[in-house]
This record gives C-alpha cells, structure tokens and sequence, in this order.
C-alpha cells in the first residue's frame, strides 16, 4: 500500500481546492465578526412613549390622545455584530411637546436615541420624524342606562313597560372634547321579539353612547366602567278600572250611594302585572275628609297606582264635587256627651257642659228632622293617657238614629276631668 503523506496531500487539486474553501470561510468569519466594516439594519414598529410625565402639557392638565402613528421603523448602521444585538426595547422614542400650550391638534416632532452605547450601532435614520396627536384633558361623566325596546312588542292587551337595566348607571371618561357631546348611554336589544305576554330578560346587553342628537359616540379613547348589563322588560296586562272614592267623617249610616257627588274621571286605563290587575274591580282613591268640606267645594285628590303600574289614562288627580242642590246648613247648641275606650277603673268627667254653634250641613228635610237633643258630642279615648285632670280632648259630631245625607262640619274639641 501506498504511503500518503502531506506533501503528497498537497500536490493533490481536490484537497488544495477544499482547504482553500474553508480558507476563505475562516477568513470571512474573522473580518465579519472583528473588522469594524458598516452595515445596516431596519427595525420596523418601535413603539412611541406617550407619556408627558415631567413636561409643560402634563403640568396644562393635558394627555396625548388620538395620534397619526403609534409607532416608528428605525435605520441603524455599524458592524453586524452591533447592529444585531440592538433590539426595540434599546430605543428611547418621545415627543417634542414644546409647542403645545392648550387643547388641540398639532404636528409634534418626535425624537428618537438609544439608551446606551450598544458597539458602534448608531441610528441612520427614522420614519416618520413627525406625527399628528390630538392633546385634550382628561374629562369623566356618569350617566343613566336606558334601554331601546324598539325591536319588541307586546301580545294585543298587554304592553311593554320600560327596559330596566340591572346597572342603573356608567362612568365615561376621555377626552374632555368628546366626553361633554355625550348625552346618553342605551342598552339596545337588537333581537326581535312579539306577541310577548311575558316578562322579558336577556343578558350580556352592549351600551352605546350617543350625543344629543341621536348620533353614535365612538372612539378607542372613550371608556365606559361597565361595557354590558342585563335587561328586564316587564310585560304589563291593560284594564280600565271605575275610579272610587273613599271618604271619612261621614255619618256612617250614610252610603256613597245616596250621596250624589261628581268625579271629575270616572274611569281609568291602567297597565300591571297579570295577576294583580286582573284581581283589582276598582281604583281606590283617598280621602275626602268631609268635617273640612262644604257643599260645593272642589277636593282634588291625587291618584296613587300600585308598584309596577303604569297611568295610560296619565290621570294624576281626581276632582271631587261636593253636593250642594237641596243642601243646606244648620247649627246645634249640644249638651248630649259620651266618653267611649275610657280605661278601666277610670272616672271621666266632662267639664265641657253646653257644646255651641255644631255646624251640620244636609239635605233640607233630613236637617228640619234633627233636633239638638238627637245629637251626641263623642269622646274616643282609646289610647289616651289620663294625666289625673283637666285635659282638652277632640270630639266627633254623631246622630245616632237618623239616616239621609248629613255630615257635621268642622273640628270640635271638650275638656274632661280623671
């Protein structure tokens, strides 16, 4: 077998052709990764800081809010080594912020530098060297929830109440330009629905903010504390009611029947839930306190509807005309008196002998009927404390035995003795 050695390696093309290969290779590593010989490098979408800690815009109360670009692309130039090793975090990238001295729109030039020396990479060039940023202060608004029910309708008989939100109200905030064109927050239930005769509830309902004048309010600037609430929309059964009313301090041998007075409404259109509305036979209004009327006086009374019910008729009161054809009046001196509840073991005196000027107003031939003897002076003293003397207590005008339309006018008080 032949001997190889290295000069005879040397004489042989192939191996001369592959050293002078990897020759070359080991050469270009070396002055690549040692020689200071220029390249260059793009780093693309640099982030801009925005933040105006430390300048004269944050001392005028100003943020940065909508801008052109939010970020840049950077040349930089040195060996590749250096170049290399930078990464986007090595950039301090802020804005030029002295022209700015009020609210506005401006052309700011950014500034762009490397926050330590990374080799011999320094920056080439940049783009782009300006931007356009909206400066306005900072500007927060609470405002109601509504809903928009446009999209549903009720079974015929029944209607929709309003929409009620389970958050009654959102905190905006933004820029102070936008922020004060916002006049309302609507949960808007987009889904179709009809013929409903049930409550309603759905979930996870977006809000939208709109101006005054019904226009949509959007920007990525804005934000609401709560961006979804939940909505009821109650399902309300309609009824007319006869409209009733209640009276005290009349005689009560005395019925509404017999007693002729005029209602300014007689009937009322309400909507409420099902099974309340359907059990109600009439609307009860309250009171008439007839020892402070007068034959043809005018009572106004204020009509009061369940929790939940809503006034179709919007009837908010009612007139009450007192009676005054046939009516007159007449006045009793009256020394009939009658204590009632009076404590047990008590001994109650009246001091008051003779009550003057008992007033009862009434239909004519009913009131010639009455005489002063038919008429009794009443002491309720359920509930009194009897001090062991003289005490002035209020008294209630009765006439036991006599029917027709009557009633004693004004408040009359005694004085007894325990």
């Amino acid at each position: 077998m032949k001997k190889i050695t290295s000069s005879s390696l040397f004489d042989n093309k192939t191996f001369c052709k592959v050293i002078s290969v990897i020759g070359a290779v080991v050469i270009w590593a070396i002055i690549t990764l040692t020689v200071k010989t220029n390249s260059e490098r793009l780093i693309r979408n640099v982030p801009i800081d925005f933040s105006l800690t430390g300048t004269a815009v944050e001392a005028l109360g100003l943020n940065a809010f909508e801008r052109s670009d939010e970020a840049l692309n950077i040349r930089l130039a040195g060996n590749r080594s250096s170049i290399n090793a930078v990464s986007k975090d090595d950039f301090i990238v802020t804005l030029s912020t002295g022209r700015v001295t009020k609210a506005g729109k401006y052309t700011v030039k950014v500034d762009v530098s490397l926050k330590e020396e990374i080799g011999n990479a320094e920056i080439l060039d940049y783009t782009p060297k300006s931007i356009q940023v909206s400066f306005d202060r900072n500007a927060t608004k609470t405002l109601p929830v509504t809903v928009d029910i446009s999209e549903i309708s009720a079974k015929n008989g029944f209607m929709l109440d309003k929409g009620y939100p389970s958050i009654p109200e959102v905190t905006v905030n933004g820029p102070e330009s936008i922020i004060k064109t916002i006049s309302s927050c609507v949960a808007d239930i987009e889904a179709k629905s009809s013929n409903l005769e049930e409550t309603l509830a759905v979930s996870d309902i977006p809000l939208s903010l709109f101006d005054e004048n019904g226009n949509k309010v959007s920007s990525p600037f804005v934000v609401l504390d709560k961006e979804k609430t939940d909505v009821s929309v109650p399902v309300l059964k309609v009824k007319e009611l006869p409209i009733f009313v209640h009276f005290i301090n009349l005689p009560s041998n005395l019925t509404q029947n017999d007693f002729k007075y005029t209602l300014s409404s007689k009937d009322i259109q309400l909507a409420g839930p099902e099974e309340t509305i359907d059990a109600m036979t009439q609307l009860d209004v309250r009171y008439v306190d007839m020892k402070t009327t007068k034959p043809g006086d005018v009572v106004t009374l204020n009509v009061e509807l369940p929790a939940g019910f809503v006034n179709l008729s919007n009837t908010q009161t009612v007139d009450v005309t007192i009676p005054s054809e046939n009516i007159t009046r007449k006045q009793f001196s009256v020394k009939e008196f009658k204590v009632i509840g009076a404590p047990e073991d008590s001994d109650v005196k009246f001091v008051t002998k003779r009550l003057n000027n008992v007033t009862l107003y009434g239909d004519k031939t009913v009131l010639r009927s009455i005489a002063a003897n038919d008429i009794v002076v009443e002491v309720n003293l359920s509930g009194t404390t009897l001090s062991g003397g003289s005490m002035t207590v209020p008294a209630t005008i009765t006439v036991p035995g006599k029917t027709g339309v009557f009633w004693a006018y004004g408040d009359y008080e005694v004085v007894i003795r325990s």
